[in-house]
């Protein structure tokens, strides 16, 4: 592997070389970290990179096309199985933005992958060229990486290592065989990627790395082609384990003085391990694929996945994965993290079957290589078993950001049949090898409108990141008219992108929107992804909100039946109970929040004070039960002595005038009865005289109000019923909560609105 003047093929000519370049497009392109740098802030870089590739990848069409080149292509039949079962797929989607994102992806795929099958000797020493330098950019920009994150260009460090891992195997061909400035960069790329991989660590791209160093080392003992190969590729092995060997060593020491953790301390969420949750994803994929006929038959759908699968999480990944329930919502899924594994779920049995058929033909072609007299091809299949080892923990080809760009080159390179090479019986005909090529260069064309709008929609999402950040019910910065605009773009460009969807929530929540605008917002959203939890939690507060407890409860439970135990449900559902009036629930929830630690002791005291100032005596009663025997309020008089005694300890003030307006609020519903409503209309008083100390008591005393106003008119004083309700903004739950007396004389009084 010497260098040397490079060989000449019967394809050896310009255009070859012109179509390795534009082979190398859409990974350079991904790889620049200059200005303008595609992916940069990106949220969603899995759709916007696969709208990059697509048109980005055009080029490359259009000159296959011109050159009318007849592409043969080793297993190309596989290959428009899956893509036919794909769109068949797309069209049943319940989450059409990512079945658009899927079948475009699978679309660029079989171009690329064509592209690289037309290459000839000087083609596919650009390809090999690029993809070490591609390799280097990503890395080295992710070293410098000045936030500690590291993850560079593509935000993240799984996406950069799936991308970067063929380049650096690429690049020991290109230090071997090349001289001057391309061999540094072919050494660079190998040492660079493994040190990144072994001292972060990326364990699925060194373990793929040092895996496809084996199968070169186990080939050159036949072949003393890719001795030199194998050789390199074993010192890059060295490269990635001393790097994680070093890491932790100093891991080891800075770890020496911590504490031992208590022999009952539960994992935290970063103990889980790449591994653990990968088996523990892994064992639940078959209740998937099982649970009906349609998804072992036809599949979940192209890029389904997440929208189907979490009501079959493990429900310690879940608990672990969501970082010891510091997250206020579990962390979803994205994808099955095995694309051997994936492409059946989601594509079903024919369509599966044909994906696992094409990877091991894949695999086949690639070992193939290695045995070769072609050291180039070698590197080639070493590249390409490394990507689809890689496949084997990931999901680079069907969910990759940057690494669909380079594999499917790759693989086209390795499984492409030359005219020179005769061909074989299994080759397409000399004419369908000559038309694959300009239709598949058609059908990328018309995915262009796709793929242009998952540019504009990334686009607009990432600048809304530069603009503001979204979390909860607040807006930073307050610039929500900055903001509204933007989502409104991303929206206009993807109206159904459940992450614009889910920002535009908090939006509308953070500008004080109405409810019906909110749910109206949120089951758009939950159409689109029905088992979204945070959604779930959403919409249940909302519709409670609006005193729609049977629809919130529905809410709820569906949010139960994916996470039982996350506590945003449990306080979700006490808060229910709470408003419904359901002790029986709120015992309940109260229980297990208290033992879970979640809700303590003084929460529960300040809330059933505020209750009691507010008119709900009921529910509040139940609580200080729970909390304390001694602490009772179900009557006048007992709420009086509390009252007293509290006053006396003189600690607990709020829960003393809690039980003191409670009293003069029971005794007010003991005159009406009596049918005494003046007196009633005094005792009233005397309770919203106490809660008007606390200005910030939720709902402001509405429901003293209420009845309030309801004795005055049974007391013939309309006028002083009007002022009573003058400025009371009475939500849903407190016109559910009224006494039917109460409501009766309202409605009569023409008040009850």
């Amino acid at each position: 592997m010497s260098a040397r003047p490079e060989p000449r093929s019967p394809r050896d000519v310009p255009a070859d070389a012109l179509q390795g370049w534009l082979t190398l497009v859409p990974a350079l392109a991904l790889a620049w970290p200059g200005p303008g740098a595609l992916l940069v802030d990106v949220p969603t870089t899995v759709s916007a990179a696969a709208g990059w590739t697509a048109l980005l990848t055009l080029p490359a069409a259009l000159a296959l096309a011109l050159r009318r080149v007849e592409v043969r292509l080793s297993g190309s039949t596989l290959l428009l199985a899956v893509l036919v079962v794909a769109a068949i797929g797309a069209g049943r989607a319940g989450d059409p933005f990512e079945a658009r994102r899927s079948f475009t992806s699978l679309v660029s795929a079989l171009v690329l992958t064509l592209s690289g099958a037309s290459l000839g000797d000087r083609g596919r020493r650009v390809l090999a060229r690029g993809f070490a330098l591609a390799t280097l950019a990503w890395v080295v920009f992710a070293g410098l990486d000045r936030a500690g994150a590291h993850t560079g260009v593509l935000g993240n460090t799984g996406d950069l290592s799936e991308a970067a891992l063929p380049g650096a195997l690429l690049g020991l061909w290109v230090f071997a065989s090349t001289a001057g400035p391309w061999r540094v960069v072919g050494a660079a790329a190998a040492a660079t990627y493994g040190i990144y991989a072994g001292a972060l660590p990326v364990i699925a791209g060194g373990l793929a790395l040092v895996l496809a160093s084996l199968a070169c080392a186990g080939a050159s003992l036949r072949n003393q082609a890719v001795g030199r190969l194998a050789r390199l590729a074993l010192l890059a092995s060295v490269v990635v384990l001393a790097a994680y060997g070093g890491r932790e060593l100093v891991a080891d020491g800075g770890r020496a003085g911590d504490p031992a953790p208590a022999a009952d301390a539960t994992p935290a969420a970063g103990e889980l391990g790449g591994v653990e949750f990968r088996l523990r994803t892994w064992r639940r994929l078959p209740n998937l694929f099982l649970d009906r006929w349609s998804h072992w038959a036809l599949g979940v759908g192209p890029g389904q996945f997440e929208r189907t699968y979490p009501p079959y999480r493990d429900p310690l990944e879940l608990e672990l994965s969501s970082h010891g329930r510091a997250e206020p919502t579990p962390v979803e899924v994205e994808h099955a993290h095995n694309d051997w594994l994936e492409g059946p779920l989601e594509l079903g049995a024919v369509g599966g079957l044909a994906w696992i058929l094409f990877l091991l033909w894949g695999l086949a072609r690639s070992g193939r290589a290695l045995l070769g007299p072609d050291p180039l091809a070698a590197a080639l299949g070493a590249a390409a078993i490394a990507a689809l080892v890689n496949a084997g923990a990931n999901s680079p080809l069907l969910h990759g950001v940057a690494a669909p760009a380079v594999i499917w080159p790759i693989l086209g390179a390795v499984m492409g049949r030359g005219p020179e090479s005769g061909g074989s019986a299994s080759a397409p005909p000399r004419r369908a090898a000559r038309l694959l090529a300009p239709l598949a260069g058609l059908l990328l064309l018309g995915r262009a409108g796709a793929a242009l709008a998952f540019v504009r929609h990334g686009d607009a999402l990432a600048r809304v990141a530069h603009t503001t950040l979204l979390y909860g019910d607040e807006l930073e910065g307050l610039r929500a008219g900055e903001v509204g605009p933007l989502l409104a773009e991303a929206l206009e460009a993807c109206p159904d992108s459940a992450l614009a969807l889910e920002k535009r929530h908090e939006l509308l929540a953070a500008r004080g929107a109405s409810a019906a605008d909110r749910i109206a917002n949120l089951e758009r959203l939950l159409a689109l992804r029905p088992h979204r939890f945070g959604a779930l939690l959403n919409l249940g507060a909302v519709l409670a909100g609006e005193g729609r407890f049977a629809q919130a409860g529905e809410a709820f439970e569906h949010a139960g039946e994916l996470d039982p135990t996350h506590p945003a449900l449990l306080r979700n559902r006490l808060r229910l109970a709470i408003d419904t009036g359901d002790q029986d629930q709120f015992l309940a929830s109260s229980a297990r929040l208290r033992v879970d630690g979640i809700v303590d002791d003084a929460w529960l005291e300040r809330t059933a004070a505020e209750l009691l100032l507010s008119g709900r005596p009921g529910i509040a009663a139940a609580m200080l039960a729970q909390l304390d025997p001694t602490l009772v309020v179900t009557d006048p008089e007992s709420s009086y002595v509390l009252a007293r005694r509290l006053d006396d300890e003189g600690d607990r003030p709020l829960l003393a005038d809690g039980a003191r307006a409670n009293a003069h609020f029971l005794w007010a519903r003991g005159h009406v009865a009596q049918g005494a409503p003046g007196q009633a209309a005094v005792s009233y008083r005397q309770a919203l005289r106490i809660a008007r100390g606390y200005p910030g008591l939720p709902g402001g005393a509405a429901l003293v109000k209420l009845e309030m106003a309801a004795a005055q008119l049974l007391d013939q004083h309309p006028d002083d019923a009007r002022e009573t309700l003058e400025g009371v903004t009475a939500a849903p739950v407190h016109w559910r909560l009224l006494p039917a007396w109460a409501g009766q004389a309202l409605m009569d009084g023409g008040l009850l609105r």
